[in-house]
């Protein structure tokens, strides 16, 4: 019973990642004139990565979670691929924080003295 809850729980907080991107990789499809032709490739790559790394975790949730036959096993594995699903949050955060960065200096260069 507890690894159905644990599994229900996770199957919530992965489900968000993988609308994320989906929606990140539908507006990217149909505005594909607003991006420069050198960053469309990282930018389908990095939503693309986020999508594939929520479906890998999802997909090891129902494989582990549901086979652990202890409690504390069960709340280890829960917090491993937590982890995993906020590192990916954490890299998708700050490849978006250096685009804002750089088109900021490319706007205003008086921002590197």
């Amino acid at each position: 019973m507890m690894q159905m809850l644990t599994a229900y729980l996770f199957h919530a907080t992965a489900l968000n990642d993988t609308k994320s991107a989906y929606l990140k990789l539908k507006f990217l499809y149909r505005n594909l004139n607003k991006f420069d032709d050198s960053s469309v490739l990282s930018a389908y790559l990095v939503c693309g990565q986020q999508g594939l790394i929520s479906v890998v975790c999802e997909s090891m949730n129902l494989i582990f979670l549901c086979k652990q036959t202890t409690f504390v096993d069960l709340v280890l594995n829960y917090v491993a691929f937590a982890g995993i699903l906020a590192i990916d949050d954490e890299i998708l955060e700050s490849v978006r924080l250096s685009y804002q960065s750089l088109i900021a200096i490319l706007e205003d260069p008086s921002l590197l003295k």
